[in-house]
């Protein structure tokens, strides 16, 4: 288990719940995210958006299976980085 916040402007919304179920697939542990009262299944973009994560919402991670610590340290790792992709270059802007 691992908590994280939310540091992204956005906050989870299609974007990076996409990003989020990838990594999640990349697991065979059943990993779920926690906020907001809410726990969800991370493989599940829908799911993920229902917790309504706003920029600093803090997030549980926790996974049971074979890979559950693997699991917990990329998922925290995908938060950590705070969606980068969101970022628009200086030369867009």
């Amino acid at each position: 288990m691992e908590k994280v916040v939310v540091c992204n402007e956005n906050g989870l919304h299609i974007r990076p719940a996409s990003m989020i179920a990838q990594c999640a697939n990349r697991f065979q542990s059943k990993i779920e995210l926690e906020a907001n009262g809410h726990c969800v299944d991370a493989r599940a973009i829908f799911d993920i958006l229902l917790l309504a994560a706003t920029k600093g919402t803090s997030v549980t991670i926790t996974a049971t299976g074979v890979d559950h610590r693997e699991a917990v340290c990329a998922m925290a790792a995908v938060f950590r980085e705070g969606f980068p992709y969101e970022q628009i270059p200086e030369k867009l802007a």
